[in-house]
This record gives structure tokens, sequence and C-alpha cells, in this order.
């Protein structure tokens, strides 16, 4: 059943039961974007590690200058791009359709989420914005300058995230099935974790999981 035919089913109830409503019509609920497995903050956190990695590489100067500020914005950029996100989900059909649909939609939101991030970032940040290579504002990856950049890459990084969640779910409703403290099925899963995690990104990831969990 189609929004215009429940549109007129509701009117035609409104209809025989006041009259003087027979013109209104409920308004459809709107989609949210947490109801996809879409991140607009993951995305964003691994977009600032990968240019504090870049400067750190590439422009030392200004790593020093901002790379502390940027890591402390991470919530700035991560909030700003959580409602851009929601925004265009809720009002433009063919993002909607592609996040909804069942591929897999990540470089996709992913190169949206980046190009909204370097409008931000070139708002917030100018000098850092100019230091990168253009092709960052249209949505283009970071040239891998660092042992740690590698690590945030599609197909590695959020691979894992979500394919974690779920193993990480099975095994504690396996293991704690007699309801064990919950400070020690955090302690548990957070040793699990370690040793199948990268010590690069460890700090990243167990943000990301607390998010997706």
């Amino acid at each position: 059943m189609n929004t215009k035919t429940k549109q007129q089913i509701i009117a035609t109830l409104l209809k025989a039961q006041r009259p003087d409503l027979a013109n209104v019509v409920a308004a459809p609920k709107k989609k949210n974007i947490d109801n996809t497995p879409y991140s607009a903050t993951a995305v964003s956190d691994g977009l600032v590690s990968e240019i504090m990695d870049y400067l750190r590489v590439k422009h030392p100067d200004l790593d020093k200058q901002f790379g502390e500020k940027l890591w402390a914005d991470r919530d700035y950029f991560a909030d700003a791009l959580e409602k851009q996100a929601n925004q265009v989900y809720q009002n433009n059909a063919p993002f909607a359709k592609k996040l909804d649909g069942s591929g897999d939609a990540r470089p996709y939101f992913r190169g949206f989420v980046q190009h909204w991030f370097a409008s931000l970032l070139n708002k917030k940040y100018k000098a850092v914005f100019q230091a990168l290579p253009r092709e960052f504002g249209m949505g283009h990856p970071l040239p891998v300058v660092g042992s740690t950049v590698a690590d945030f890459r599609p197909g590695s990084f959020y691979d894992f995230i979500p394919k974690a969640v779920t193993a990480v779910k099975g095994l504690a409703q396996a293991m704690f099935k007699d309801q064990r403290d919950e400070d020690e099925m955090a302690d548990t899963l957070v040793a699990i974790l370690k040793k199948s995690v990268p010590q690069s990104v460890q700090s990243t990831v167990f943000k990301a999981m607390k998010h997706l969990m």
C-alpha cells in the first residue's frame, strides 16, 4: 500500500467521523537514519583520524597547531554530520533508496559524509582544509601516508565493526546465560577485542562498538 492510498483511507475515515476534518490528512511519520546500518559518527571519527595522520606526516607544523583541536572537536563534526545525514535521508528519495537497499552503500554514504565534512572543515579549520588534496572535498580518500591511516579505510576497519558486533553479541549470550556480573562480561569482551584489533585503532573501535551496540 503506497503513501497516497494510506492518506486517502485516513481522509475517508476522518470524513465519516468528523465531516469538518474531511480535508485533513495525517502526515506520514518521517524515517530516521538511525534505523539504517550507516553511521555518520563512525565516518566522521575516521576522517578526523585520517586527517591527523596526514598532517603528522605531510604538515607537522599544522599538526602541532591544530591536531589536538581537531581531536577535541570530534563531537562537533559528528553531531553536525548526523543531523545533515538524517535531513538528506528524510528529504532526498534517491539517497534514502540507496541506503535502504540490499546492497552495500558504505562507499556511497562515506562519499556524501566526507563532502559535508570537508565543508565544515573549510569553515572552521581553513588552513587544514587547504593543506589537504583538492580531491578530499569531492569524497576521495586521502593518500595513505602512515601505518594507521590504512586501518580506517572501508574494507578493513569499517568492515570489521559490524561483524565484530554480531560476533561479540553472540559470544556474550553464549557465555553469560547465567547472568554473570555485567562488569565481568565487559572485561571479557574488551579482552577479546584487544586480541583481535590492531592496537593503533583499539580506542576508536571501542567507541564505535559502543555506539553500534
